[in-house]
C-alpha cells in the first residue's frame, strides 16, 4: 500500500542535532529539568529537527501571551510542570526580542526550547506532563483482540482493497481503495491518533468495522477476506466518513464540502 506524506511547508527550517548538542553544551542552564530537557531533544533517531516560520517563531512577548492565556494551569507547587516561573520571567525580561520555538516531546512529557534568531543559544525553556490518559502498545493490542463492535460500516466495501495510506493533510489521513472494476473510494477520518498497518498490506477486505476497545478508545478495522491474514489494518480516529472518487488512478479528489 502506497504511503503519501505531506508536502514540506514553505519556509522550512532544519536544525541538525549535532548542532543542537553543541548549543546546549554552551547553555547556562542546568539542574534535573534541563537534563531532561536535553535528553528529549537528543534522543534517537538522529534526524533534523523542523521548524516552520510564522508558528514558532515569535517575540518572547507573544510566547508569554500564548503560554499564559491557553496552557493548563497547575497548583504553585503540583506535578506537571518544569521550570514555568523562569519562562515566565525570562519571556518578559526578553519582551520584543525575536525567539525560535522548538518542541519536542519524550515518555510522558513535551518540552519547548527558545533559541534566539542565530539559532545558537537557549534564552529559555519548559516542560510539561501530556495530557490525557496515555496508552501502551499492549493497550493497543488488548484493543484490537477484545473489541465491542459498535457498527458495520454501511457501504459495500467486499473485495476492495486499501491502495494508499493519505498523511499529505496532516491531522485528516485517508485510506483510498479501489474495488475489482478500478473505481476508487476513501474513508477519511477526524480525531486521528494511530494507526497499524496490515500484514499483507493490500489484502481484500470483506468488511469495515468501527469498535471500541477496552482502553474505551474507538477503531476503524478493515477486515480482510482471508482470515488468517497476521495484522489488520487498524486506525485509531474518533470518527470516519466515506467517500467515492472518480478515479483510483489519480490522486484522491476532494468531496464536495469538505
Amino acid at each position: 500500500m502506497e504511503v503519501v506524506y505531506p508536502e514540506p511547508p514553505p519556509g522550512q527550517q532544519f536544525i541538525l542535532r549535532r548542532h543542537l548538542r553543541e548549543v546546549f553544551l554552551r547553555s547556562a542552564f542546568e539542574g534535573e529539568s534541563c537534563e531532561a530537557c536535553v535528553g528529549a531533544f537528543l534522543a534517537p533517531p538522529g534526524v533534523p529537527l523542523l521548524m516552520q516560520n510564522g508558528v514558532s517563531q515569535a517575540p518572547a512577548a507573544s510566547f508569554l501571551n500564548l503560554f499564559t492565556t491557553r496552557e493548563p494551569t497547575y497548583p504553585p507547587e503540583g506535578e506537571g510542570r518544569w521550570y514555568e516561573d523562569d519562562l515566565r520571567r525570562r519571556l518578559a525580561e526578553l519582551g520584543d526580542h525575536r525567539l525560535t520555538q522548538l518542541i519536542a516531546t519524550h515518555a510522558t512529557r513535551s518540552w519547548a526550547i527558545y533559541l534566539n534568531e542565530s539559532l545558537d543559544e537557549v534564552l529559555a525553556f519548559h516542560g510539561r506532563t501530556l495530557p490525557g490518559p496515555r496508552h501502551t502498545v499492549e493497550d493497543d493490542e488488548a484493543d484490537l483482540l477484545e473489541p465491542t463492535l459498535i457498527r458495520h460500516l454501511p457501504v459495500d466495501v467486499a473485495g476492495m482493497r486499501p491502495v494508499r495510506l493519505d498523511h499529505s493533510k496532516v491531522g485528516s489521513p485517508r485510506v483510498a481503495l479501489i474495488d475489482a472494476t478500478g473505481h476508487g473510494y476513501e474513508l477519511r477520518f477526524t480525531g486521528f491518533h494511530r494507526l497499524r498497518t496490515s500484514s499483507p498490506s493490500d489484502a481484500a477486505i470483506r468488511l469495515i468495522d468501527e469498535i471500541r476497545g477496552p482502553s474505551g478508545r474507538t477503531w476503524f478495522i478493515f477486515d480482510p477476506v482471508d482470515q488468517t491474514t497476521q495484522r489488520k489494518l487498524a486506525v485509531l480516529a474518533d470518527s470516519a466518513e466515506w467517500v467515492e472518487t472518480l478515479n483510483a488512478a489519480d490522486r484522491p479528489r476532494q468531496a464536495t464540502g469538505e
